[in-house]
């Protein structure tokens, strides 16, 4: 499989532009600043800084209240507007893209799996930041070669800041995202996993961890880790001489009734009705590697 990190060689950096706001509801019409600034969803990237005030924001039709201090790196995808409820904020703000060479469609930021929200609390950080979105700005109004190759490393300076800052999953992409999420379940398969568990591993809360699964896999995380348990637990019932029983608490199981009930609906029988072949002297341990490998070799 290609090293993640190599997509780091293939990506550009186009900056559209940025500005600093200043919005006072006695000054400026709710209507007109809820509007401003108003990037197509498809097209940009975004970035903003809340240094005063603060406002109700929608993300993906999720409300949030964002507020001084609040730092949003929101990809391309993510529908964001303003909402009804604000008095004044100021805020620093750019619109960019980052693609991939090869898919100019695509979205360098949209592979990470992060939070959209984070506040700063470091004071010095905040001045820092100011500082970087000023020099950001004014590079951006110039048309000069100096000044484009400076704005686009301002750019990925924040944008670097703000992956590091929202914890991005070991700043993976979904591909690995998913792989490693897979290698947790097999690494934990005779405990009772729940989304608090996984979330928590991936330092994401439970609704986003929830959201970017089930984006990537099509499937809920309980569905997924149903699906890896039964594949285990279908190769033991085959090849194994475990009684059913125990082949139940190897994959995290204590009741026999929920068991049966739950294997039958991802196998349309009973356990012990599934137990048709031979079975063989093969162990757990050894159908669990065996599983586990050839997730990978398909991941590959």
């Amino acid at each position: 499989m290609t090293n993640d990190f190599a997509l780091l060689d293939n990506i550009s950096v186009t900056y559209y532009y940025g500005g600093f706001s200043v919005v006072d509801e006695n000054i400026t019409p709710m209507s007109e600043a809820r509007d401003f600034p108003s990037p197509d969803i498809s097209l940009f990237s975004k970035i903003y800084l809340i240094t005063e005030g603060s406002y109700e924001a929608v993300f993906n039709g999720m409300p949030r209240t964002v507020k001084a201090g609040d730092f949003l790196l929101l990809p391309s995808g993510v529908e964001f507007k303003f909402g009804d409820s604000f008095k004044k904020f100021k805020q620093y703000w750019a619109h960019f893209n980052i693609p991939f060479l090869d898919d100019k469609k695509s979205d360098f930021l949209a592979s990470f799996q992060t939070e959209y929200l984070y506040h700063v609390s470091s004071r010095a950080d905040m001045k820092e930041l100011q500082k970087i979105f000023n020099r950001l700005i004014s590079a951006g109004n110039q048309d000069t070669l100096i000044a484009k190759f400076t704005t686009k490393a301002y750019l990925m300076y924040l944008v670097a800041y703000c992956l590091n800052s929202l914890k991005a999953t070991d700043i993976t992409s979904s591909a690995s995202f998913v792989k490693s999420v897979t290698n947790y379940i097999y690494n934990n398969i005779q405990e009772h996993i729940t989304l608090t568990d996984l979330a928590d591993h991936f330092n994401m809360t439970k609704e986003h961890f929830i959201r970017t699964f089930k984006k990537e896999t099509g499937l809920t995380p309980v569905q997924f880790i149903l699906n890896k348990k039964f594949e285990i637990v279908r190769g033991l019932l085959n090849n194994t001489t475990l009684p059913i029983s125990n082949i139940m608490f190897n994959v995290g199981f204590m009741d026999a009734s929920s068991f049966s009930r739950a294997f039958k609906k991802f196998a349309g029988c009973s356990p012990s009705e599934y137990r048709e072949k031979t079975p063989s002297s093969q162990s757990f341990e050894e159908e669990k590697a065996r599983l586990k490998n050839s997730d990978q070799e398909e991941q590959q």
